[in-house]
């Protein structure tokens, strides 16, 4: 069974009593699941094993999900180490990058059991920036905002998704203005490749303003190839980027396959 068939059927497997205390056919599982051979061969993102652990930790794909379980900790421990391990199958992009997440909605909501964030959501996007900041030489910028305030948060390659998640978790309701990173980086004369927002599409902005946002950026501080990434992380439709803009893309609703969208606009999907 390939891998990610095989994180995709952990929970099935676990209900079934085939991952539980005693059963002959645990270990070898939990054995290939911390495999750093299989996990690189299946090229995989450190944001589909996050998801994976964080749904495996909660007992059921969704609320309205039949299918349930109750983690087994074996599993658990060798998810987080597959995690870590899914760090080495990330190809830097060489840039620089801006990462802003809006702390104002669905993106951090989440309750905490045991000091941890069970959040699907919020686990992702910490993953998606965990990851941005192992793989590029440059340092990577991060803010959470919400309105007109940027904070920023300190970040290094041995930063974990957990402590980054727990930078994410506060929650103001209300809209957000996803052009606010680049007025910011303008004013600071701060040089910026890429600007990622991520964002639960609750935003007072328009495709106008991005694009003017943008066109102002790279005027200001003489570029000519500066891309501006949206990505909503909730499934609801919005439409930010226009067409006679290059340097924009919408992401409607982050998945596994997001990093590699990402990753390809950036480069010039070479």
């Amino acid at each position: 069974m390939p891998y990610s068939h095989l994180l995709r059927n952990l929970g099935k497997l676990t209900s079934v009593g085939v991952l539980a205390e005693g059963s002959p056919y645990a270990p070898s599982i939990v054995a290939r699941l911390r495999s750093s051979e299989a996990i690189h061969d299946s090229k995989l993102h450190p944001v589909t094993l996050a998801r994976t652990l964080k749904v495996y930790e909660c007992g059921q794909v969704s609320a309205k999900s039949k299918s349930k379980w109750v983690p087994y900790m074996p599993v658990m421990e060798a998810l987080t180490d597959a995690l870590d391990i899914s760090f080495k199958n990330v190809t830097a992009t060489g840039k620089k990058y801006c990462v802003a997440v809006d702390i104002a909605g669905s993106v951090t909501l989440a309750r905490l059991v045991g000091g941890h964030v069970t959040t699907e959501v919020s686990t992702t996007t910490a993953a998606m920036v965990t990851a941005l900041a192992k793989a590029e030489s440059e340092p990577l910028s991060l803010f959470t905002y919400h309105n007109k305030m940027l904070q920023p948060l300190n970040v290094v390659k041995d930063t974990t998704v957990e402590a980054v998640a727990r930078m994410l978790t506060p929650n103001i309701e209300g809209g957000t203005d996803v052009t606010r990173p680049l007025q910011w980086a303008k004013e600071q004369r701060q040089r910026f490749d890429v600007f990622l927002v991520m964002t639960d599409c609750t935003t007072w902005a328009t495709s106008g303003s991005g694009k003017a946002a943008l066109r102002e950026y790279n005027s200001a501080l003489q570029l000519t190839d500066t891309k501006f990434i949206v990505c909503g992380m909730m499934t609801q439709g919005f439409k930010f980027a226009t067409t006679t803009e290059p340097g924009m893309l919408d992401i409607v609703g982050f998945d596994e396959r997001s990093p590699l969208i990402i990753h390809e606009f950036v480069t010039g999907y070479r």
